[in-house]
Protein backbone atom coordinates (compact mmCIF):
# COMPACT_ATOMS: atom_id res chain seq x y z
CA UNK A 1 0.00 0.00 0.00
CA UNK A 2 1.84 3.02 -1.35
CA UNK A 3 1.22 6.36 1.26
CA UNK A 4 0.39 9.67 -0.99
CA UNK A 5 1.73 12.66 0.06
CA UNK A 6 -0.11 15.85 -0.17
CA UNK A 7 0.95 18.41 -2.60
CA UNK A 8 2.49 21.37 -1.13
CA UNK A 9 0.33 24.72 -1.23
CA UNK A 10 0.56 27.22 -3.61
CA UNK A 11 1.74 29.61 -0.50
CA UNK A 12 4.40 27.29 0.69
CA UNK A 13 5.75 26.60 -3.37
CA UNK A 14 6.09 30.22 -3.32
CA UNK A 15 7.62 31.14 0.20
CA UNK A 16 9.97 28.65 -1.20
CA UNK A 17 10.85 30.02 -4.40
CA UNK A 18 11.59 33.39 -2.56
CA UNK A 19 13.64 31.93 0.08
CA UNK A 20 15.55 30.32 -2.15
CA UNK A 21 16.01 33.44 -4.53
CA UNK A 22 16.47 36.24 -1.72
CA UNK A 23 19.44 37.70 -3.67
CA UNK A 24 16.78 39.42 -6.01
CA UNK A 25 14.44 40.24 -3.28
CA UNK A 26 13.38 44.08 -2.74
CA UNK A 27 10.68 45.77 -1.86
CA UNK A 28 8.68 44.17 0.37
CA UNK A 29 5.77 46.23 1.28
CA UNK A 30 3.02 44.12 -0.54
CA UNK A 31 3.91 40.90 1.64
CA UNK A 32 2.19 40.12 4.83
CA UNK A 33 3.96 40.10 7.55
CA UNK A 34 3.08 36.61 8.52
CA UNK A 35 4.83 35.48 5.45
CA UNK A 36 8.20 37.81 6.16
CA UNK A 37 8.15 35.98 9.33
CA UNK A 38 8.70 32.82 7.31
CA UNK A 39 11.08 34.46 4.59
CA UNK A 40 13.51 36.56 6.52
CA UNK A 41 14.75 34.40 8.90
CA UNK A 42 16.86 32.93 5.58
CA UNK A 43 18.19 36.53 4.97
CA UNK A 44 21.74 36.87 5.60
CA UNK A 45 22.88 40.95 7.35
CA UNK A 46 23.42 42.16 3.88
CA UNK A 47 20.13 40.60 1.96
CA UNK A 48 18.35 41.85 5.10
CA UNK A 49 19.22 45.41 4.88
CA UNK A 50 19.06 45.42 0.75
CA UNK A 51 15.10 44.43 1.20
CA UNK A 52 14.84 46.93 4.31
CA UNK A 53 16.21 49.74 2.22
CA UNK A 54 13.87 48.72 -0.73
CA UNK A 55 10.91 48.74 1.40
CA UNK A 56 9.98 52.36 2.55
CA UNK A 57 6.18 52.40 2.78
CA UNK A 58 6.12 49.21 5.46
CA UNK A 59 7.58 49.21 8.95
CA UNK A 60 9.81 45.87 8.96
CA UNK A 61 10.67 45.73 12.68
CA UNK A 62 7.86 43.74 13.88
CA UNK A 63 9.66 40.75 11.54
CA UNK A 64 13.32 42.04 12.23
CA UNK A 65 13.99 43.28 15.25
CA UNK A 66 14.89 39.51 16.41
CA UNK A 67 16.76 39.03 13.69
CA UNK A 68 18.68 41.85 14.25
CA UNK A 69 19.14 40.85 17.95
CA UNK A 70 20.50 37.45 16.71
CA UNK A 71 23.06 39.53 14.10
CA UNK A 72 24.14 41.61 17.71
CA UNK A 73 24.87 38.15 19.39
CA UNK A 74 26.87 36.92 16.82
CA UNK A 75 29.10 40.02 16.43
CA UNK A 76 29.49 41.22 19.84
CA UNK A 77 28.97 38.13 22.08
CA UNK A 78 25.93 36.80 23.77
CA UNK A 79 27.58 38.43 27.19
CA UNK A 80 27.10 41.99 25.61
CA UNK A 81 23.81 40.86 24.29
CA UNK A 82 22.62 40.12 27.39
CA UNK A 83 24.07 43.51 29.49
CA UNK A 84 21.98 45.41 26.85
CA UNK A 85 18.86 43.46 27.71
CA UNK A 86 19.04 44.26 31.08
CA UNK A 87 20.14 47.79 31.19
CA UNK A 88 16.86 48.13 28.71
CA UNK A 89 15.01 46.40 31.31
CA UNK A 90 16.15 48.26 34.07
CA UNK A 91 15.59 51.60 32.29
CA UNK A 92 12.52 50.41 31.18
CA UNK A 93 12.87 51.43 27.53
CA UNK A 94 13.61 49.40 24.02
CA UNK A 95 15.69 50.22 21.43
CA UNK A 96 15.68 48.86 18.02
CA UNK A 97 18.28 45.89 17.53
CA UNK A 98 19.64 47.03 14.37
CA UNK A 99 20.18 50.96 15.59
CA UNK A 100 21.72 49.47 18.43
CA UNK A 101 23.91 47.03 15.89
CA UNK A 102 24.42 50.12 14.46
CA UNK A 103 25.45 52.24 17.13
CA UNK A 104 27.33 49.52 17.90
CA UNK A 105 29.13 48.86 15.18
CA UNK A 106 29.99 52.83 14.50
CA UNK A 107 31.54 53.08 18.04
CA UNK A 108 34.04 50.02 17.81
CA UNK A 109 35.12 51.01 14.27
CA UNK A 110 35.68 54.68 15.62
CA UNK A 111 37.54 53.13 18.55
CA UNK A 112 40.30 51.14 16.66
CA UNK A 113 40.38 54.22 14.35
CA UNK A 114 41.00 56.82 17.30
CA UNK A 115 43.34 54.59 18.90
CA UNK A 116 45.21 54.14 16.54
CA UNK A 117 46.97 56.97 15.34
CA UNK A 118 46.22 60.79 15.41
CA UNK A 119 45.66 63.19 18.12
CA UNK A 120 42.70 65.18 16.10
CA UNK A 121 39.62 65.68 17.66
CA UNK A 122 36.48 64.21 17.51
CA UNK A 123 34.91 66.55 16.10
CA UNK A 124 37.36 67.21 12.95
CA UNK A 125 38.01 63.99 12.23
CA UNK A 126 34.36 62.76 12.30
CA UNK A 127 32.17 65.63 12.01
CA UNK A 128 29.56 66.90 14.69
CA UNK A 129 26.72 63.89 13.80
CA UNK A 130 28.89 61.11 14.47
CA UNK A 131 30.87 62.34 17.56
CA UNK A 132 27.10 62.79 18.98
CA UNK A 133 26.15 59.02 17.98
CA UNK A 134 29.95 58.38 19.86
CA UNK A 135 28.48 59.79 22.75
CA UNK A 136 25.19 58.68 22.38
CA UNK A 137 26.78 54.93 22.06
CA UNK A 138 28.70 55.21 25.16
CA UNK A 139 26.04 56.44 27.25
CA UNK A 140 23.33 53.81 26.34
CA UNK A 141 25.76 51.13 27.19
CA UNK A 142 27.42 52.34 30.59
CA UNK A 143 23.55 52.74 31.34
CA UNK A 144 22.87 56.31 31.26
CA UNK A 145 20.70 55.81 28.55
CA UNK A 146 19.90 59.56 27.27
CA UNK A 147 17.43 60.40 25.11
CA UNK A 148 17.38 63.56 23.50
CA UNK A 149 15.08 64.64 20.29
CA UNK A 150 17.49 62.63 17.60
CA UNK A 151 17.41 59.34 19.53
CA UNK A 152 13.52 59.06 20.12
CA UNK A 153 13.20 59.74 16.08
CA UNK A 154 15.53 57.00 15.57
CA UNK A 155 15.98 54.32 18.17
CA UNK A 156 12.41 53.89 19.96
CA UNK A 157 10.21 51.06 18.04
Amino acid sequence: MAMSREAPSLVKLCVGTVIANLRYVGDVSGVDLHLLKDILPHCTMDQLICIENSTQDVDLSPVTNDLWKRFYEQQFGEENMMLVVKRMKQKRVVFKWKKLYEVELLGYSLEEKVTGGGSLSWAVLYGQHVEEKVRMTVEIFFGLFFVDKWIQEDLYL
